[in-house]
């Protein structure tokens, strides 16, 4: 009883520390000068219209840019007002004309103060906390520079980890975490603020794990999941979230050995993880209808159904369409076949070189958080077909926790000495 009382007092210090934090933050930094923040982001106007609001890499639509909401975190940022800044940090306004492509020259036109044909649409919903990241760079930079900083943290970030995973968990699965970035399309991932930011959060707490001096009890990994939820509520626009719930549970299972029943521990902390994320979240909500007396309650409730919506476009979203709906996104970009021969195989090879049953049910948890990213995509299926050309990134948890299982469970000795014997047969022939 006195161990339940504590865990519930450390997750209440932690909700009013994460409160406090994210409320100061965004007030403090929607007081930096606007006109100098303004003035940066009028020079980025050039680099949005050359390449438009979705840009593609290689005339691919996975590879498909988001300078849409870049634009959007642009406005944010110039949107500020100053001498009003609890307002202006609860409310996030931004100026739209009706034409939804002309994003750009809406932002162009407000900070030319030609605002007449411009209507006010607050995004108060989301915390937006990156603000607290862009305002202060946007006191320096435009927005082509704000890339290159943003590309040459990311990969430090990586690299920084993909070295703490060697060091801490081992060659292979540091190997195996790269794979799983690179089918990602991580490369392109820095390229939009965006898609950024989970990444971040993703990799640094992965990272905080792995450190020598976060030997946590399990306790303490409930309390640290439930920061991390809320902190990712804070920073993100719903593109990958599981992300960050995903890789640093895979790094503290894997680190700790001596863990006991895994599976139950997964479901503990992604339980804590997800109301962290949805009680911070929820939280923004009722501080704008407090302070900013806007009816923000409604509209997020309503936005949020829209998002678990079964339906998109007219289409049902039950699972044979959504399957269908994959079948016919593959195939048109002559995929499918070539997808569906390589699963069947590796299928195969793994059936073939399993090492034991016992090995299975031990890594049995890699399988569950694999399972994470499919299930949110179930939850919130109209907004994951909608956005599938970004929120499919979130897969690289599935790739890496059962890349990961294939390892522990497979002998691939086994798998080249059952094999050798038709290879030579058939070499003979």
């Amino acid at each position: 009883m006195k161990m339940a009382l504590t865990n519930v007092k450390s997750f209440f210090i932690a909700y009013i520390l994460l409160m406090v934090l994210f409320s100061t933050l965004l007030i403090l930094t929607s007081k930096l000068p606007s006109s100098i923040v303004r003035e940066h982001i009028k020079a980025s106007l050039p680099t949005l219209y050359s390449e438009g609001l979705y840009p593609r890499k290689f005339n691919f639509k996975l590879f498909q840019q988001d300078n849409y909401t870049d634009t959007i975190m642009l406005f944010e940022a110039a949107s500020v007002d100053s001498d009003a800044a609890i307002h202006s940090a609860l409310t996030n306004s931004i100026y739209k004309s009706s034409d939804f492509m002309s994003l750009t020259k809406d932002l162009d036109n407000y900070l030319q103060g030609k605002t007449s044909d411009l209507t006010e649409f607050q995004y108060a919903r989301y915390w937006h906390g990156y603000l607290v990241v862009l305002r202060p760079l946007f006191l320096l930079f435009d927005y082509s520079k704000i890339r290159i900083v943003n590309y040459v943290c990311f990969f430090g970030l990586l690299t920084l980890l993909l070295y703490r995973l060697t060091k801490m968990l081992g060659v292979n699965v540091s190997a195996i975490f790269l794979i799983s970035q690179l089918l990602g399309a991580v490369f392109f991932v820095p390229i939009n603020l965006q898609f950024s930011w989970t990444f971040y959060i993703a990799y640094a707490a992965s990272l905080f794990v792995l450190s020598k001096r976060s030997d946590m009890i399990y306790q303490k990994l409930m309390v640290f999941m439930f920061v991390v939820g809320g902190l990712t509520s804070f920073i993100d626009l719903l593109v990958t979230p599981i992300i960050t719930l995903g890789f640093p549970l895979i790094c503290y299972m894997y680190k700790n050995d001596n863990c006991k029943r895994k599976v139950v521990e997964v479901i503990g902390a992604s339980f804590c993880w997800g109301i962290g994320y949805a009680l911070i979240w929820g939280s923004k909500w009722v501080l704008v209808d407090l302070i900013a007396g806007t009816n923000i309650i409604n509209d997020a409730i309503s936005q949020m159904a829209a998002r678990v919506s079964g339906t998109w476009n007219g289409m049902e979203l039950s699972l044979s369409n959504i399957v269908y709906f994959c079948y016919k996104a593959l195939d048109g970009q002559g995929l499918f076949y070539s997808c569906l021969i390589v699963a069947m195989m590796l299928i195969i090879a793994f059936f073939v070189s399993i090492r034991s049953k016992s090995a299975i049910i031990e890594s049995c948890y890699l399988l569950l958080i694999a399972c994470m990213t499919p299930i949110w995509f179930m939850v919130l299926r109209e907004h994951s077909i909608q956005h599938g050309w970004f929120t499919w990134r979130a897969l690289t948890v599935s790739i890496f926790a059962l890349l990961l299982f294939v390892m522990d469970c497979c002998d691939f000795n086994v798998l080249m000495t059952r094999f050798k014997k038709p290879i030579r047969i058939l070499l003979r022939k």
